[in-house]
């Protein structure tokens, strides 16, 4: 009736069988019984203590009794009372009921998908369709967002019929068919709310969550010198912990910016730096192997670079890797406060406000500050006069798309207005479209596919609900204050990270590189992007493709980053198209008994 994967990490549910009669000899149909039959890559409880207290199951309880006692006990309540990274399925014998859960950010895949009268879960698309009996279609919708370079479905893949459970949801599985529904919701925090002593609480919630997250012996910290990853290694010190440290070295990068804080966060946190050279790369080297990975075309523009330190730290035989990735996302910059202030006629403090994001952005702070006077009706009215409406964020990249593909794909969804393009937009609305963006969980898929691949678990403590709760219900000046954003990021660890790390405003734009590394792996490029060799012409804008390929090959120094981005999603499509269509291995399956 359930078929599992050795591992744990997928299953096949007949629900044609669930409305029969359990096993008589089992006594699976009178007593209280559950069985996991699924569990997803990078599963931790960080509230496993109160779990065991509150079930009153021993310390030495494995992950499976928990998640099944805990079942029987709290029913389809269970992951709201959950903490931590998880993805899983039960069984419950009794009422022939399949419960399946995941996390409220998405750290933990799962992904799903029906066949006849079975339904297929699993922890990764890839072995969602290597469990199929069929060979499911490309989606035009998802290739036409990864195409135009925007929005990426949260519950439709790359995969017709292959579905991902949406992040914060739960599914049950019966005789009466498939129900999933929403457990938790960013709008469902308080908004505004004054808290005792916010920064003391932030930061007892920071550190708890590092805690959670690491593992001595076994873990090491990806650090770029930028606020989030050195928190992490703050949090740590402050404990008396020195955590082992890999970082991205650009020495031979005029720009590279990250050296001075790498510099003092090594001075005052005695921290030992581990640094790869990555000055040069390839953005498309290992792309095959990292894309049958992913099972879809998408991966972070940066990746190839990034990968490294995965690689490294396989090398040196770590199994947990402590990442700052979310800390943008969970913290939030606070920049919706700038409008705040316009609307209160605040035009002294919302100037005193727009140093952080003039800085972060590279943008005048005079040009920022006229933005916002369109909150002042004569002065809307000039503008539009004048035709100098300052232009909005709206997506587009149609143009990217073959003109018959273009034809299949619902233009409505290339119309969407972003928060910020509304005249009434607060910085909560902006802080919530974020978190509720379907690349976040995307992002997360890809950092625990491709780790769970090198035998490594990437852990995030940023993505943590007390911490993601208490920060969205912040005043917004706990956000943007002083010129600062993060605001109170900074101010938790000010005692912690040197001075220079804690008011640091600044990115390092790893754009030129990635530019550079095209440009110096040329002919991989252009033999990669070829429609006359490569089957592009269904998907891609051939005459755009041509017209910028011809571009690319005079370029020495530089490209258009527009243009460098698109041709890397056409040799990365290319190159998919591929390897999607490969055969795939079924893995080996095992009944799991009722009972």
């Amino acid at each position: 009736m359930i078929q599992s994967t050795s591992t744990y990490d997928g299953a096949v549910i007949d629900i044609s069988k669930l409305g029969l009669t359990a096993n008589k000899s089992s006594g699976a149909s009178s007593s209280r019984s559950a069985q996991v039959i699924f569990i997803s890559y990078a599963f931790r409880l960080d509230n496993r203590a109160e779990v065991l207290a509150e079930l009153k199951l021993s310390d030495r309880a494995s992950d499976q009794e928990i998640l099944a006692e805990g079942w029987l006990a709290w029913r389809e309540d269970l992951a709201h009372r959950l903490r931590g990274a998880f993805g899983f399925g039960v069984f419950d014998a009794a009422s022939r009921t399949i419960y399946v859960a995941r996390d409220i950010f998405g750290t933990s895949p799962v992904f799903w998908a029906t066949d006849e009268s079975q339904v297929i879960i699993a922890a990764s698309s890839r072995g969602t369709r290597a469990l199929l009996s069929f060979s499911p279609a490309h989606n035009k919708t998802t290739l036409a967002d990864f195409i135009c370079g925007g929005e990426i479905q949260r519950e439709q893949t790359f995969f017709e019929g292959v579905s991902r459970l949406p992040p914060a949801h739960w599914m049950t599985i019966d005789q009466s068919g498939i129900q999933i529904t929403r457990y938790w919701s960013s709008a469902d925090v308080p908004r505004a709310q004054e808290v005792d002593n916010p920064i003391k609480r932030f930061r007892e919630h920071f550190q708890r969550s590092v805690r959670n997250c690491f593992s001595s012996g076994k873990s090491v910290l990806f650090l770029s010198g930028g606020l989030d990853s050195s928190s992490i290694a703050g949090a740590l010190h402050a404990e008396g912990v020195t955590v082992p440290s890999l970082s991205l070295v650009y020495h031979e990068t005029k720009d590279w910016t990250d050296k001075a804080y790498l510099a003092a966060l090594e001075d005052g946190l005695g921290i030992t730096l581990d640094g790869t050279a990555s000055d040069a790369h390839n953005p498309l080297e290992d792309i095959s192997k990292w894309l049958a990975v992913v099972d879809g075309p998408y991966l972070p523009y940066g990746h190839s670079v990034s990968s490294q330190l995965l690689l490294k730290a396989r090398a040196l035989g770590y199994k947990v890797v402590l990442s700052g990735h979310g800390g943008d996302e969970i913290v939030s910059y606070g920049f919706g406060r700038l409008n705040e202030l316009a609307r209160q006629g605040r035009w002294l403090r919302l100037w005193r406000e727009t140093r952080a994001a003039a800085g972060l952005y590279h943008e005048s702070r005079f040009r920022l500050f006229r933005r916002y006077l369109s909150q002042i009706n004569w002065f809307r009215k000039v503008e539009r006069k004048l035709r100098f409406q300052v232009k909005g964020k709206t997506w587009s990249g149609q143009q990217y798309m073959s003109e018959a593909f273009a034809k299949t794909v619902d233009p409505a969804r290339f119309r969407r207005k972003f928060a910020g393009e509304r005249l009434d937009h607060d910085e909560r609305m902006i802080h919530e479209e974020v978190l509720n963006s379907p690349l976040q969980p995307l992002s997360l898929e890809v950092i625990a596919t491709c780790s769970h691949a090198e035998g490594i678990e990437t852990r995030m403590p940023f993505y943590d609900r007390e911490l993601v709760e208490l920060s969205l219900s912040l005043p917004s000046e706990w956000k943007l204050r002083e010129g600062l954003s993060r605001y109170i990021l900074r101010k938790a660890m000010a005692d912690t990270l040197p001075r220079a790390v804690v008011l640091r405003q600044d990115k390092f734009d790893f754009t030129d590189n990635f530019k550079r590394g095209l440009l110096e792996n040329k002919d991989e490029v252009l033999a990669l992007t070829d429609p006359e060799t490569q089957k592009l012409s269904d998907w891609v804008n051939v005459d755009l493709l041509q017209n910028i390929r011809s571009q690319f090959m005079g370029a020495i120094d530089s490209i258009e980053t527009a243009d460098a981005f698109f041709v890397w999603r056409a040799a990365v499509l290319a190159t998919w198209l591929k390897v999607s269509s490969e055969p795939l291995s079924k893995p080996q399956l095992r009944v799991i008994q009722e009972g």
